[in-house]
């Protein structure tokens, strides 16, 4: 599995056309009521648009070193990687890829706020780039720090680039 991320740039989550994106940060909205997010335990996975739920991950905030460790890490997330991450650290990513990754969580971390991400899918063997978007959302127990984020990342929309009728692969070489 090879590809690496590009340029990340945050974008306004009043520009999330997908409803993909917009009903995972309603439902993200309606749960956090006068806090700044919603607890891990008042989230139903099961409650998002069912094409969504793939596309979910889930990180534990850890400490001492800061670190974000996989929850959970959706199917869609597996078919179009080839990985499975539950229980792995977000420096651990291959390829150089969790410095990145841990920038993002990052930011939602410290600013207790959802930020959307745009990022470039850098492909191998001159495969044209691709344009990724993450909506990372934060949840808080105590309603002070945010001690995990879900994650909804647009591997699906790839589905139809990605497919090779006569193998069914994706662009990176999986069964999707």
């Amino acid at each position: 599995m090879k590809f690496s991320v590009g340029e990340t740039t945050e974008i306004p989550l009043g520009d999330l056309e997908e409803r993909f994106f917009r009903g995972s940060l309603e439902y993200w909205q309606a749960k956090k009521k006068n806090h700044f997010a919603p607890s891990w335990e008042s989230i139903d996975l099961m409650a998002l648009t069912p094409k969504v739920v793939p596309f979910v991950t889930v990180v534990d905030v850890v400490y001492d070193p800061l670190d974000f460790v996989y929850r959970f890490w959706g199917t869609g997330h597996v078919h179009a990687t080839g990985l499975e991450r539950t229980g792995a650290r977000v420096t651990d990513h291959p390829q150089g890829r969790g410095q990145q990754v841990f920038a993002e969580y990052n930011s939602v971390f410290e600013e207790q706020r959802p930020i959307a991400f745009s990022r470039k899918l850098v492909l191998p063997d001159g495969k044209l780039p691709l344009k990724q978007i993450s909506l990372r959302m934060p949840l808080t127990q105590d309603g002070k720090i945010v001690d995990k984020i879900i994650c909804v990342a647009d591997w699906f929309r790839f589905r139809d680039y990605w497919d090779d009728s006569s193998e069914n692969l994706s662009a990176l070489g999986n069964k999707f």
